[in-house]
């Protein structure tokens, strides 16, 4: 029974590893620690969040570098 409970365990993990991004599969299966503890778990949740924010933030119209606005009021005042 115990090692039926053990290959769950590794078939749960597998699943969610092999459902990841592939920068963080790489994240997660290059830590030298390989069980699905609670901190692997929250990592990969942390690494998910941080992706999903910098998809937001990527998409917001860029600002125009400072140097360039200061360059344009300099040249307005002239």
């Amino acid at each position: 029974m115990w090692s039926q409970c053990l290959k769950s365990d590794q078939m749960i993990r597998d699943t969610l590893i092999v459902c990841l991004a592939d920068d963080i599969r790489l994240d997660v299966l290059g830590q030298a620690d390989q069980d699905m503890s609670l901190d692997t778990i929250r990592f990969i949740e942390a690494k998910e969040n941080g992706k999903s924010s910098a998809g937001r933030i990527n998409s917001l119209p860029q600002c125009p570098p400072l140097h360039q606005s200061t360059q344009k009021a300099a040249h307005i005042d002239k």
